[in-house]
């Protein structure tokens, strides 16, 4: 019981109100320098995506008229690229 008393007062010791305070700055700091960053990392200029009022819309819509299902929905997509298929096993 002793070294739970003792486990106890040394943790509250730690945790002091100048621990806290010094937790708080750093971590305050931290977030202003994380979230002050400038510039971007990709230069826009190389963009090979168009943006969604350049591509073109089709007419009509593929979207319209497509069968509803769990495991067997029909399908429409434009202005993306399908990476992959997955069948049902």
């Amino acid at each position: 019981m002793k070294k739970v008393k003792r486990f106890v007062t040394v943790l509250l010791n730690i945790l002091s109100s100048k621990f806290l305070e010094v937790l708080f700055l750093v971590t305050m700091l931290t977030g202003l320098i994380g979230c002050s960053t400038s510039g971007s990392f990709q230069d826009e200029s190389q963009s090979q995506v168009p943006t969604f009022s350049e591509a073109e819309r089709p007419d009509p819509d593929p979207r319209v008229g497509l069968e509803p299902g769990v495991f067997d929905a029909e399908e429409a997509i434009w202005n993306l690229r399908k990476l992959s298929s997955t069948t049902s096993a």
